[in-house]
């Protein structure tokens, strides 16, 4: 037997255990992240739709993490429709705005949530 075998065992436990955590902290990190940009690509008329933007808290579930990111609400029911009309020519801001923001940081968004779990792992 391999001593501290016991130890190796209960910190890969510790880290299986605790890195859906780990994810969840950095999803919605990069959330929020992505709703800013998002928030500055927005047209603003009245400032409603910029206000009802929303991050939810990312939730497990066996092996799939959710997170919404959205607008609109009671406050801004129009929202999809800005969102989609390519054919308004904004003041302030775009058409397609939370999509873009969601593309501008597809080629970080992996590489965010490893670096999280690889901090967990090398603190655990």
């Amino acid at each position: 037997m391999l001593i501290g075998i016991d130890s190796v065992i209960s910190r890969l436990n510790r880290i299986q255990k605790n890195i859906p955590e780990a994810a969840e902290k950095s999803l919605y990190k990069i959330g929020k992240d992505i709703m800013k940009v998002a928030v500055n690509k927005t047209p603003e008329k009245t400032g409603a739709l910029k206000k009802s933007a929303l991050v939810s808290h990312p939730v497990t579930s066996g092996n799939k993490t959710k997170m919404v990111l959205s607008f609109g609400g009671p406050s801004a029911p129009y929202a999809i429709y800005v969102h989609e009309n390519l054919k308004v020519n904004h003041p302030r801001g775009q058409a397609k705005f939370l999509e873009i923001a969601i593309e501008e940081s597809a080629s970080y968004v992996g590489n965010e949530i490893a670096s999280e779990i690889l901090h967990f792992w090398s603190s655990s």
